[in-house]
């Protein structure tokens, strides 16, 4: 408030308390702290306590420990806490889940085989939907279904936020008239950045199409 040229000043206070803060104070860093201070600290401790301390968010955190990136580095007690979570997760139908014995060796072929790869120097799946397509569901039946789920929770997957970051970032007031179908395509590409493309594979495709005028979309 001092940088912009503002009054710090408490403001005017009513006899009855109504729709916003009413707190009396001898001095105006007592009032901000009393209204605007504490309660953020409060709302903030209670969010870190509801996303990293409650049961059911911990029961997903040990599920996420089967991406490729940490299941490398998991321990004989990370082990135990996938089997329990695992276990837990599918109590409601104990079909779907073979006994435990079957998903450690699971476990432990899934690690061992992830472990060769980071040996051969090789990148690792750093998130549960690149998992997915690197793991066999006929070998890892079980880790098939958990990355399944896990790869379905906002606590592990990210994606759906990227795309309104970058939407944010592509639809400015100079593209405002942009077709949905060529900020659809944008949008892939600064997604998916990571992905190579070849650039004279896309110059041969459009020079194919003999059109001056067209749309580029993926």
């Amino acid at each position: 408030m001092i940088e912009l040229d503002i009054d710090v000043k408490v403001p005017r206070l009513s006899k009855k308390q109504t729709n916003r803060a009413n707190h009396p104070a001898k001095t105006t860093e007592e009032y901000y702290r009393v209204s605007v201070y504490i309660p953020l600290l409060d709302s903030v401790i209670e969010d870190l306590k509801l996303r990293f301390l409650s049961k059911e968010n911990k029961l997903l955190l040990n599920l996420c420990l089967l991406v490729p990136r940490y299941i490398v580095d998991i321990t004989s007690e990370d082990f135990k806490n996938i089997i329990e979570a695992a276990t837990k997760l599918y109590n409601f139908n104990e079909t779907e889940l073979d006994d435990k014995l079957e998903l450690q060796t699971e476990l432990e072929l899934w690690k061992t085989k992830w472990q060769g790869v980071k040996n051969e120097g090789q990148e690792l799946c750093q998130d549960a939907l690149l998992s997915i397509d690197n793991c066999n569901s006929i070998i890892f039946p079980n880790v098939h279904k958990l990355i399944y789920i896990i790869a379905s929770l906002p606590i592990s997957v990210a994606s759906a936020e990227r795309s309104f970051s970058t939407l944010r970032r592509l639809k400015t007031w100079l593209r405002s008239k942009m077709g949905q179908d060529q900020l659809t395509g944008l949008a892939l590409l600064n997604i998916h950045r990571s992905i190579e493309i070849n650039v004279d594979d896309v110059i041969d495709r459009f020079t194919s199409l003999k059109k001056r005028n067209i749309d580029f979309v993926l």
